[in-house]
């Protein structure tokens, strides 16, 4: 071989090894590299690349990250959302400066660039596509200098650092696209806003949309329903940053918070069997949630416009402002302080809005150092001006005290969640408030015919506990009949059953005796939660009762309803939880009474804390490929089971940790409460009652014709 060809061998191999050289996926580019249109950096993982793309019907190419092992391309970051190239004569390099830049057709004209200007990054730097989806710059010393979770833009994915950074007046916030086919900055934005108490605010343009709200210590005070036992917040609020992070308990979720181009901030999460985005929460939800609604001092109820009536009533002591555009359903005039009212001095004090947003607290008043609410309410009552307070933090007990001084703006209640807040009334609004709570206590609830609006169809008779957990069955294979698919479609079914009476009936009902005999079946084997004797209905601020009779069924009951009278939807939960465990073994709650166990709670209880849960599995289990879903119904079963009802999740997180994969908390420990044979008990409440006798009952299946 000729000295020239030699040389013309070896400067073929160069050029083969720089053209391919993205064929191996990588994470990484230096200074020394390129990359061109059509390659990828893949980080470790494989679960994101960055490359260049072409959104939707445009035919402009831009930078971008996306998930690497999600069928569906979707974007959550894009570098020359604004600049787009209209060829495929893109390039991601390093320039002179140490800048990564993106060029087109003309390579001395950057189309974006990182604009760092420390000089230690103008040589040996290097740009990875980290595990988490964020694309850092590393200097010489692997210390990043720059990353894309600094800029996002429609995208939060897990543990991106959504705020402000006072030190550097860094503000990651977020922008929608303009359109599907189009990701430059759009007319939304969503960011945490540091006026007064720091709030996350959307805006459209520069008019306020829809305000998130202030942090209570458990989320943003206008998304309670964001708030999951399964996703880790970190909120930070502090002199250098108030930022907020999340992260899910499973990393290997796939999940995002995205602001689409309509304004409508979505979490979904990615489900690998359907092969598609599930939606968790979408807002904001019209008209409650637009700004202001229902005017100054105005309180926004979205239950109300279920009733056809108008959504939008004034604050306790307050009154429209005109009394004809509230009846044409025009609230944005707001209301004003009752005529006549007194509230200085003279005998005031404060009327509690359960489950409410607080409203906007641009000049409202902080004080972290108070450390309950009675500190609070006479903080405020010593201040003629203060006309509302509310805890600064829920999280663990109420401390911190907000005060509201002047017009309240943007109020709102929810139907399951939400905040207290106190609003200051003359001493006759005070006098008429404490008089209706003192009846409303004692008030029975009417709940006839509660059933004729649960379901319309037509019920067999025969029940549930026939098939699942009598003792005695008449052919003992015939338990064999439903299997785990057909067991857990009647779970399924039950959870939502309870979760329409908790949360989407237009009045929020609480069973109160959940079990086995009251669920039953029809033709398609779908169940119908019945007997609705015992129910109660809950206003829509109400969350928790009290009574001195406790009614219902032993084994199935709270150990706070059975030991207190308290009851609430946590009560339900509780019972869905008893009754999950028992159409998962077939043995009942009460009547199971295993060596060294109080009931089978104890006795899954214990075989959980050992790792051999699956053992209290009846033997109708045949079907091994579904034994991690059953392991994962007795861990929610074990959560609804939990002792304290705060720690219990309510129906709508039920339901979403049995239709999705998500990781769930550890369950603490359960409630045993009395070793019995399932009576159903109309007894005084054993907070005042002496030694009581629970008589044996026995339940006989009711054979279908």
């Amino acid at each position: 071989m000729s000295h020239d060809t030699k040389i013309l061998c070896s400067i073929f191999l160069l050029l083969l090894q720089f053209q391919f050289q993205f064929c191996t996926p990588t994470d990484t580019i230096t200074t020394t590299q390129s990359l061109k249109d059509g390659a990828s950096l893949i980080s470790s993982n494989q679960t994101f690349a960055l490359g260049f793309f072409t959104p939707g019907k445009s035919t402009n190419r831009y930078l971008g990250i996306w998930y690497y092992n999600v069928s569906e391309q979707t974007v959550v970051w894009v570098a020359n959302r604004g600049d787009p190239i209209n060829d495929t004569s893109g390039s991601l390099s390093f320039d002179g400066t140490g800048n990564l830049v993106v060029t087109g057709p003309d390579r001395t004209k950057p189309v974006w660039s990182t604009n760092v200007s420390d000089p230690t990054v103008a040589k040996n730097s290097s740009a990875q596509l980290r595990d988490s989806g964020n694309l850092v710059v590393l200097d010489s010393n692997g210390l990043v200098v720059w990353q894309s979770f600094d800029y996002p833009t429609n995208t939060i994915l897990p543990n991106l650092r959504f705020g402000v950074n006072r030190k550097t007046g860094l503000n990651r916030f977020l922008t929608s696209w303009r359109s599907g086919d189009d990701p430059g900055p759009g007319e939304y934005s969503l960011k945490i806003v540091l006026n007064g108490s720091p709030q996350c605010i959307l805006y459209k343009g520069s008019e306020l949309d829809w305000r998130a709200g202030s942090w209570t210590g458990r989320g943003w005070s206008g998304i309670p329903e964001m708030t999951f036992k399964y996703i880790k917040d970190n909120y930070i609020e502090n002199q250098d940053e108030v930022t907020l992070s999340y992260s899910f308990f499973d990393p290997s979720i796939s999940s995002r918070l995205v602001l689409n181009e309509s304004g409508t901030l979505q979490w979904l999460t990615w489900k690998d069997n359907e092969h598609r985005w599930v939606e968790i929460y979408a807002g904001p939800k019209k008209p409650c949630d637009s700004y202001n609604y229902c005017g100054p001092n105005g309180n926004c109820d979205p239950s109300n416009g279920s009733m056809g009536q108008f959504e939008c009533t004034c604050l306790p002591g307050f009154e429209p402002k005109s009394a004809n555009d509230w009846k044409l359903r025009d609230g944005s005039g707001g209301c004003v302080r009752k005529r006549g009212g007194h509230v200085c001095g003279s005998g005031e004090g404060f009327e509690k809005v359960p489950l409410a947003k607080v409203p906007n607290t641009w000049t409202a008043h902080v004080d972290r150092g108070v450390t309950g609410l009675k500190e609070c309410e006479s903080e405020c009552l010593r201040n003629c001006s203060c006309n509302a307070y509310a805890s600064a933090d829920v999280s663990h007990g109420d401390s911190g005290c907000v005060t509201w001084h002047g017009d309240l703006m943007d109020t709102r209640v929810f139907s399951s969640a939400g905040q207290d807040l106190y609003i200051r009334v003359d001493a006759v609004e005070l006098a008429q408030y404490l008089k209706s709570q003192r009846r409303s206590h004692g008030k029975k609830g009417m709940v006839a015919a509660i059933a004729a609006s649960v379901t319309s169809v037509s019920l067999l008779a025969f029940c549930l506990i026939c098939w699942l957990v009598v003792k005695k069955r008449r052919d003992r294979t015939e338990g064999s009949f439903i299997d785990w698919k057909m067991r857990f479609s009647i779970v399924l079914g039950i959870a939502r059953g309870l979760l329409y009476l908790h949360q989407d009936s237009r009045l929020r009902i609480i069973h109160r005796d959940l079990k086995a005999s009251n669920v039953l079946l029809d033709e398609e084997m779908n169940p119908k939660i019945s007997d609705f004797g015992m129910a109660k209905i809950f206003r829509n601020d109400q969350i928790e009762a009290n009574t001195n009779r406790v009614v219902g069924t032993y084994g199935y009951m709270s150990p706070e309803y059975a030991m207190e009278g308290l009851f609430s939807i946590k009560s339900d939960v509780f019972s869905f939880g008893v009754l999950l465990l028992e159409i998962i073994t077939g043995r009942k709650n009460s009547s199971y009474i295993p060596d060294n166990s109080v009931n089978l709670i104890g006795h899954v209880w214990s075989l959980w804390q050992e790792g051999r849960a699956m053992e209290i599995v009846g033997s109708w289990m045949t079907e091994s490929d579904s034994d991690k879903e059953v392991l994962r119904c007795i861990h929610i079963a074990l959560l609804c089971v939990e002792e304290s009802s705060n720690d219990r999740p309510n129906m709508s997180n039920v339901a979403f940790m049995l239709c999705n994969e998500t990781a769930l908390p550890p369950p603490k420990q359960p409630a045993f409460i009395f070793r019995g044979a399932g009576s159903r008990l109309d007894t005084p409440s054993l907070a005042s009652a002496g030694a009581i006798s629970i008589n044996d009952v026995t339940l006989s299946a009711i054979q279908a014709r």
